[in-house]
């Protein structure tokens, strides 16, 4: 399904968050099939082709690394699925680099949240939806 934001059309998208190896990224290829991009081994441009982008908290990463906008980035995805890491949790670490990190990927997801159609927080491999916009 299509809708308009901005100035540009997008697919709506399904947000799938959890913890470190919690099943997420699996969930968020299942629900596609379809170009997957990977944080961990793809480059930042893999994203405008993909369907399903999973480590996304990696692409955050290099687009920082890269001196770009990683919530600017965010705004344009046009993906179907997204799944990223909460890496807010847990002691706060005492690098500034990784402090802005940290926000940065929170406040991407914050972005994707707010655009996506269905969010799925995913523990032990269970899908838990904490948002579902009906149209």
């Amino acid at each position: 399904m299509l809708f308009y934001y901005g100035y540009r059309w997008f697919y709506l998208l399904k947000l799938f968050i959890g913890g470190n190896s919690q099943g997420h990224n699996d969930l968020a290829i299942k629900a596609y099939n379809g170009i997957i991009a990977d944080g961990k081994e793809d480059s930042i441009e893999s994203i405008e082709n993909a369907d399903v982008i999973v480590n996304y908290h990696e692409f955050v990463r290099k687009i920082m690394e890269n001196g770009k906008d990683p919530l600017e980035f965010s705004q344009n995805i046009n993906a179907k699925a997204v799944a990223c890491d909460e890496v807010g949790c847990g002691v706060v670490p005492m690098d500034k680099k990784q402090i802005l990190y940290r926000e940065a990927v929170g406040r991407s997801c914050c972005i994707l949240a707010e655009r996506a159609e269905r969010v799925t927080r995913v523990i032990c491999g269970i899908g838990v939806i904490i948002k579902w916009k009906l149209l």
